[in-house]
């Protein structure tokens, strides 16, 4: 994935590399899932997953999905919902694609 950015420099803001624990999502997929879940409450978590399941999500559905699933990498709510409301006003839009294939362990096409 990283070799297409050089590729494609108009569809790039920056690379921000976050997470710390390697490149192997099978080995930290599952961990990574539970803690989310255990951030959220029991209807925000129904709320998220059938956002996901969108094909062709709104902007407003888009706007829903960062604050439920981007407001939850912070330890704190709090700090992730200004967060991810900073990123909404920036005009950083999810891609969707690309998080699917990436959950999934494949490669974003080029």
């Amino acid at each position: 994935m990283l070799s297409g950015l050089g590729e494609h420099r108009e569809r790039v803001r920056g690379v921000l590399y976050l997470a710390g624990v390697g490149f192997d999502w099978s080995s930290w997929q599952a961990e990574f899932h539970r803690e989310r879940l255990a951030r959220l409450s029991e209807e925000e978590a129904v709320r998220l997953a059938a956002l996901d399941s969108m094909e062709s999500p709104g902007p407003d559905e888009e706007s829903e999905w960062m604050r439920l699933c981007r407001g939850t990498d912070y330890r704190d709510r709090r700090v992730g919902e200004e967060r991810v409301a900073e990123m909404l006003a920036a005009g950083f839009a999810v891609n969707h694609t690309s998080n699917r294939l990436l959950s999934r362990g494949r490669r974003v096409p080029r």
